[in-house]
Parts: structure tokens; C-alpha cells; sequence
């Protein structure tokens, strides 16, 4: 799925996505479901769809910085290389999203229940997309899981914090 497809798919989802009714108790902004609420969401729905190969690229940046992490610096440069290499690999298909949304739920995964070996769950503090209860639960069904949780990472791997997660990758597979 080209990152427009998953654009317009996370748009298509929101159509009749409101505020939970209760007030978010933890400060995340997400419902009990460990799904995130209005504000990234709603920014991506005010995002104009392009006509221009630019426009395009420049849609696919707005979304990398809508999910990014608030604490760390955003790549730009990065973003828009990745975003260009993303839009000429793929560039849009409107019916794709359909394909992609019948793919996905026609695959049967088994539980995470099922997983024996040791494992990580990164997880960041700000994520606009998957709060840290949702993690939390993550681990609690992998046994023996670890998670970390990193304040100001969003929905993305900052570069700074490279170094502590492939210290502790390499650690838990015992290459440390």
C-alpha cells in the first residue's frame, strides 16, 4: 500500500469517527481501545488532495510530520526523500485501498499470545496513533515481553533514540 493510499485509508475511517464520550482520563487523547482521537486525524483530513506528482509529495511529507515525534527534531530532508522514492515506487491508485483493506481482512493471524521468544514493544509517549495503554496490553500478551516507552517519540523512530533501541535489541538477543 503506497503511504497516499494509507492516507486516504485513514481518511476513509474517520467519516464516522467522532470524540469518545468520555473525557480521555490519561492525557493521551485515545479511547479505551488504545486507538488515538481527533487531532492528528483531523489535520490529515484538512490536507487537499494533490493533482501534482509535488502536491503528492508534499501531501506524503504533511502526513510523516503529522505522526512524527513532538520531542525530536523533524527530519525534513529525510522526509521528503523518502516521500519522493515512495511516490514514484507507487504512485496513487485509488482502487488500491479497497485491495489493501480486503487483503488485510481476509489474513487469519494467530494471537500474540503465541509468540516464545524474547521480545521488545516500542512504544512512544506521544504517539498520535497507538497510545501507550495499547502497547502496555501489547506486551502483557507477549510472555516475558519488555516495554519501553519513550517520551516525546510519536508514531515514528527519531534518530536520536537509535542507539538506545538497537543497544537494548542487541542486548535482548544476547549480542551485547
Amino acid at each position: 500500500m503506497s503511504p497516499e493510499d494509507a492516507l486516504e485509508l485513514v481518511i476513509e475511517q474517520l467519516e464516522g469517527v467522532g470524540r469518545a464520550e468520555d473525557p480521555d482520563q490519561d492525557g493521551t487523547g485515545a479511547d479505551e481501545s488504545g486507538s488515538q482521537d481527533a487531532p492528528a486525524f483531523l489535520k490529515l483530513r484538512k490536507i487537499k488532495q494533490a493533482t501534482t506528482r509535488e502536491g503528492q509529495i508534499d501531501n506524503l511529507v504533511e502526513m510523516l510530520r503529522t505522526f512524527g515525534s513532538p520531542g525530536y527534531p523533524f527530519a525534513g530532508d529525510w522526509a521528503r526523500s523518502v516521500a519522493t522514492v515512495s511516490h514514484d515506487r507507487s504512485p496513487r491508485d485509488p482502487k488500491s485501498t479497497q485491495r489493501q483493506l480486503a487483503a488485510g481482512r481476509a489474513q487469519k493471524i494467530p494471537p500474540i499470545s503465541g509468540i516464545h521468544v524474547p521480545a521488545l514493544v516500542f512504544c512512544g509517549r506521544e504517539d498520535p496513533i497507538i497510545k501507550p495503554k495499547a502497547s502496555q496490553d501489547i506486551a502483557a500478551r507477549i510472555p516475558g515481553a519488555k516495554l519501553v516507552i519513550y517520551p516525546g517519540m510519536g508514531h515514528s523512530l527519531p534518530e536520536e533514540l537509535w542507539p538506545d533501541m538497537v543497544g537494548r535489541i542487541t542486548a535482548l538477543a544476547g549480542l551485547s
